[in-house]
């Protein structure tokens, strides 16, 4: 009976002087906040197409019990999308067209207590495909002195001109490196006195390379031929004193005499 008039005794000073008290904020203080930054998962996607919109999809790891704001954003800022979710937990993000390369993404969700979490990914945006190179001689017939240093030239025409290189190869052994300066290639050549074929050979590409070929005649003149095309016709009895620029000219095809 003594014990438990001590123990009411107790209670009450504890009680007037605010021990109890503590003891609750003590033990309220203790308990954890149950709110956790969410977990996203992020799919790893695959290369995109020039043309294709750019598609990050992925999930929230586990059901946390509150909303979470999902936002995909390149890493200069540019772009800045809010994610569609297709589920509680499935989320969908339509970047849109990226140009070709490679770009840094982050993907942030946000939860109702302002916690985050944040992925980084790398897509990759496939250059559009490329055209073959195609080239024209310019001019086809290059007509020079004996004794001349000539440039031949032709014409390159392909969507990634500032990956072109060519030579020029000809029947006089030249292996020349050639100039490209726009769509223009050039080659200079050493001093001629007779005529020859010479060839430009261009290739040209970022991702698949290709190569064409086009062919120049240099023409030398000289003061003793009076046969220009040499199909053996004399020019002042050729009506077609140039016939060999669209054809191999000879007594037999050579109609206009």
């Amino acid at each position: 009976m003594g014990r438990f008039c001590h123990a009411v005794i107790l209670t009450a000073l504890m009680l007037s002087s605010g021990c109890l008290g503590m003891l609750d904020a003590d033990e309220g203080q203790s308990v954890v906040d149950d709110s956790t930054p969410p977990s996203i998962i992020v799919d790893h996607p695959e290369n995109f197409a020039f043309d294709q919109p750019v598609i990050i999809t992925g999930h929230i790891r586990e059901n946390i019990g509150t909303s979470v704001e999902i936002i995909g954003s390149t890493s200069d800022g540019d772009v800045f999308i809010e994610a569609t979710h297709t589920s509680k937990q499935q989320f969908r993000i339509d970047m849109g067209i990226f140009p070709s390369g490679t770009h840094q993404i982050e993907i942030t969700g946000t939860n109702a207590d302002g916690l985050q979490d944040i992925e980084t990914i790398m897509v990759t945006v496939l250059a559009p495909p490329e055209e073959p190179v195609a080239i024209s001689a310019y001019p086809s017939v290059l007509y020079v002195e004996g004794g001349d240093a000539p440039i031949a030239r032709a014409k390159i025409i392909h969507s990634s001109l500032n990956t072109c290189t060519g030579l020029w190869v000809d029947d006089l052994d030249h292996d020349i490196p050639v100039a490209i300066s726009g769509d223009i290639a050039s080659a200079l050549l050493p001093s001629v006195d007779s005529s020859f074929n010479g060839t430009f050979t261009i290739s040209c590409g970022s991702n698949e390379i290709s190569t064409a070929t086009t062919t120049v005649y240099v023409f030398v003149f000289t003061e003793q031929n009076d046969d220009l095309d040499g199909d053996g016709i004399p020019d002042d009895s050729d009506r077609c004193v140039e016939s060999s620029i669209a054809f191999t000219s000879s007594l037999s095809n050579d109609l206009d005499g």
